[in-house]
């Protein structure tokens, strides 16, 4: 058995099969094998639902739609336009509540957030109640009627499907998945340190992290390529396309940080097995 843990088999007194397959269809490397692809497999999707979590956190997630609501909606041409006439209408009437012409979330506002605030605090206001419902509702917030349909097929459809993900219940979902990822990445991480042997231990934690970060870095890599250049020129579908492109900045970062880890994990376990090497060697030339 060398320092890596691999198990090997002397020439003499086996076949040929022996010798070439020994090593590879050992019991302890057998193990190994499936506990690394085991942690690789969880921690590819642990790494994704933890960057899930976090785009789909309340605080980041609705700063993603209240500057995708700005473009999208125009507030800042709306309320200019229609602040005064709402405050003349606030001046006329009895009602207690008032939403803005012509905005499309049903935005309801009080008698003095109307009247006491400047053009730049309604919109700041406007902007804060429209990411919360688009938060708690997903897009079908836009949809007053109830008989808007965009083909999921389409390349905006695609994109509204993706943006409609920034929601209470994805981080809900995205929460109960990260929970039960990092108990399963944990059991596998453990198995894999048990099965093998010396140095080959950290070597093989090393090769495992590698083996669940790279794809999900090419994976997000090319997701981000894709949605880059989905869509037309219509202002709706760029914005979407942006926050899509935002979004997905977080996992890209995160599935980097992790192959970061796993290059260091495997060259630290070269460099340390190779000192164990030269060492075992300077004492046995050292004379008795």
């Amino acid at each position: 058995m060398d320092r890596y843990g691999n198990t090997t088999l002397p020439s003499e007194g086996h076949s040929a099969r022996d010798r070439i397959y020994g090593s590879a269809t050992s019991g302890r490397d057998g193990r190994r094998a499936l506990a690394g692809v085991a942690l690789a497999a969880s921690l590819f999707f642990l790494v994704g639902a933890l960057s899930l979590r976090q785009v789909t956190e309340p605080r980041y997630a609705n700063g993603l739609l209240e500057s995708g609501i700005a473009v999208t909606t125009d507030i800042g041409t709306v309320i200019a336009e229609n602040h005064e006439a709402m405050r003349q209408l606030v001046d006329s009437g009895s009602g207690a509540t008032f939403t803005i012409p012509g905005y499309p979330l049903d935005v309801v506002l009080s008698r003095d957030e109307v009247t006491k605030t400047t053009d730049a605090q309604l919109q700041e206001l406007v902007l804060q109640r429209s990411a919360a419902l688009l938060y708690a509702e997903g897009l079908a917030a836009f949809d007053r009627t109830g008989k808007q349909q965009v083909s999921r097929f389409s390349s905006q459809g695609a994109l509204e499907l993706a943006v409609g993900q920034l929601s209470a219940d994805t981080h809900s979902l995205a929460n109960g998945a990260s929970i039960l990822l990092v108990v399963m990445t944990a059991v596998a991480g453990c198995f894999l340190l048990l099965v093998g042997h010396g140095w080959g231990r950290l070597r093989s934690l090393g090769f495992a992290v590698l083996g669940g970060a790279i794809p999900g870095l090419l994976f997000v890599g090319a997701a981000r390529l894709v949605a880059d250049s989905a869509g037309g020129s219509d202002p709706f579908v760029a914005d979407l396309r942006s926050i899509i492109v935002t979004a997905l900045g977080v996992p890209l970062r995160n599935y980097l940080v992790v192959v970061v880890l796993g290059v260091a994990l495997t060259a630290l376990a070269i460099a340390l097995g190779r000192q164990e090497d030269r060492m075992r060697a300077r004492i046995d030339d050292y004379p008795a």
